[in-house]
């Protein structure tokens, strides 16, 4: 941000630049407003006086001068659309740039919305399991996957998981704690 705003600022310092040498070199004639101004007005005055002194000697050497300037002027035009297509070339890729993050934040943000709901969504069949009986909640979850039984018991009270693990059979009952104990052991 802070790049595109000194570059804009050398753009407008470059075109200031352009019309104050328009208006010195007589191209222009500047507003009388100019010469009220602290810095530029005595310059462009003087440069009048100057004018007006020496009206005899200015005549192939004015010519020059004109050709100069034009040249000059022509080399700052350049420069300026050069600085032009930079800025746009800049713009395009920040726009890009900025498309590219707006849809991984999107992306982002629907993973985590899904998360949620699906934490949600355990946290409830949880206090569902934990209001049963453990007989009747174990009776139900030996039809269940281990893994989503698992995710289940990560949201219930510890006294629920134990009572309901102690009424699934031995074998799915050690299964899912070898499961549980290499979860835990890996996070």
């Amino acid at each position: 941000m802070i790049i595109k705003i000194l570059k804009i600022m050398g753009i407008f310092l470059v075109a200031m630049g352009l019309g104050f040498a328009v208006m010195y070199f007589d191209l222009i004639k500047p507003p009388d407003v100019v010469e009220r101004i602290p810095v530029v007005g005595p310059l462009l005055a003087e440069k009048n006086r100057t004018d007006e002194v020496e009206p005899e000697k200015q005549g192939e050497t004015q010519r020059q001068k004109d050709k100069r300037i034009l040249e000059e002027m022509k080399a700052q035009v350049a420069l300026a659309n050069s600085i032009s297509s930079k800025l746009e070339n800049e713009n395009v890729e920040l726009l890009a740039e900025i498309a590219a993050l707006s849809k991984e934040l999107d992306t982002l943000e629907s993973a985590r919305a899904e998360s949620d709901s699906e934490a949600d969504r355990l946290k409830k069949l949880a206090g569902y399991y934990g209001n049963m009986k453990a007989k009747n909640a174990a009776a139900i979850m030996t039809e269940l996957d281990d893994a989503t039984i698992i995710k289940i018991f990560s949201k219930m009270e510890m006294n629920a998981t134990a009572g309901i693990l102690g009424e699934l059979n031995p074998q799915q009952a050690a299964r899912i704690t070898q499961k549980m104990a290499a979860e835990k052991g890996g996070e």
